[in-house]
């Protein structure tokens, strides 16, 4: 009999301790999504204040030097923030109505900016302005795939302006956008390359640097100026102080003949895929190599 107690009381501690589990198990999850729902909240509303910002901004620009614009303008930059909160909040929240109608506004504020850079590139002769127009769908695997290239792009040229839309989202304003280039007309995905080239299905980053070619060299200067800051402590120099051209007649290497201007002088290096010399030193080197 006493035996049998024992067993019944360790059946029901057993038994509390399993409900005890339970509960806390269930409480800390619902804390978890009280958080998440919280943090999402906040998403959205700083997605909202962003893009009202951001709208502001816009008209700015319009009338913003070149000098500040060749680069990238923060506008762009700001984009490509809000676009990462939005694809966060797309695989953290429920609630699709919500999430689409940021989508619409996001999907305005891009078609905008992409408007003001074809002003720009009008507007700044010989501006490294470049921009790929993305339209995707959902259930899409070649999309997929596309958006893993894209983000490579972005990674290799982070100056080049990508604007993603999703032609299934019910916003006529993107059809339209879409009917100007035929989007619809066949597989997607579909790639506008600054303008001019329009690839359906999927484009690898082989393919997208050969349609643009101009990003070789824009990114072997934008290598050129990092060195100068980063290994010659050159922090005040910028783009513009700067300039690099492919040297012709040399098809077994590439090389780069870079230049920077320090004030009334002019300093050379020579980039050969690998590294940038000064070009005194690359003379010095070439000149040991023939001895």
């Amino acid at each position: 009999m006493l035996m049998k107690k024992h067993l019944i009381l360790k059946h029901l501690i057993i038994l509390s301790l399993t409900v005890a589990i339970f509960f806390a198990v269930f409480r800390f999850v619902s804390f978890e999504n009280a958080v998440k729902r919280r943090e999402i909240s906040l998403l959205q509303e700083n997605v909202l204040i962003d893009l009202m910002a951001n709208e502001t901004q816009f008209e700015l620009l319009k009338s913003a030097p070149c000098d500040s614009l060749i680069e990238g303008s923060s506008l762009a930059n700001k984009m490509d923030e809000i676009g990462r909160k939005l694809t966060f909040a797309e695989n953290h929240d429920d609630n699709l109505e919500e999430i689409a109608s940021l989508k619409k506004y996001y999907s305005l504020l891009e078609i905008k900016d992409y408007l003001l850079s074809k002003e720009l590139v009008k507007k700044c002769p010989g501006s490294n302005i470049h921009s790929i127009v993305y339209f995707y769908r959902e259930h899409c695997e070649p999309c997929v795939r596309q958006g893993y290239v894209l983000s490579e792009i972005k990674k290799r040229y982070p100056w080049v302006r990508i604007y993603s839309f999703d032609y299934d989202l019910d916003f006529p304003i993107i059809k339209s956008f879409g009917d100007i280039y035929h989007v619809a007309e066949g597989e997607f995905p579909v790639l506008i390359l600054d303008d001019s080239s329009i690839h359906h299905g999927f484009t690898s980053v082989e393919e997208i640097e050969h349609a643009i070619p101009q990003l070789e060299e824009e990114k072997v200067l934008h290598d050129f100026v990092e060195h100068l800051k980063e290994e010659e402590g050159k922090e005040e120099v910028s783009i513009d102080d700067a300039s690099c051209e492919k040297e012709e007649g040399n098809e077994k290497q590439v090389s780069y003949h870079c230049v920077i201007k320090e004030g009334e002088r002019n300093e050379e290096y020579v980039f050969d895929g690998d590294q940038f010399v000064p070009k005194d030193e690359n003379r010095e080197e070439e000149k040991r190599k023939d001895d």
